[in-house]
């Protein structure tokens, strides 16, 4: 019970502390996209519902900016950060077969 009791407080203080802001709009409207989270802080958005368009995120400046795209649209998509800098991708295509893609950024 104790160990319920402190996740419970833990999750109520950082909810307390959480702050919601406004930020520039993406360029081009994405749905069923996925998000990676760079080693610099930025955001990549990836793809969906069979786009092949990439955006990326700047935290600091607030504002999202067209980066390589996709070779081939996907759809279901999941993406990693991998442990060199680079992202990996990996979803549906058109065939329905699998086909992975790794892009350095």
């Amino acid at each position: 019970m104790l160990r319920k009791t402190v996740i419970l407080l833990m999750m109520i203080t950082i909810c307390a502390y959480a702050e919601w802001n406004a930020t520039g709009s993406l360029l081009s409207g994405q749905s069923e996209h996925v998000a990676v989270t760079l080693g610099n802080g930025n955001v990549l958005s990836i793809g969906g519902g069979g786009s092949k368009v990439c955006q990326i995120y700047d935290d600091l400046a607030g504002t999202w900016s067209y980066t390589d795209s996709l070779t081939i649209g996907r759809q279901n998509l999941e993406a990693v950060l991998l442990q060199d800098g680079r992202v990996m991708v990996i979803g549906r295509i058109p065939l329905w077969s699998r086909a992975w893609h790794v892009r350095n950024l």
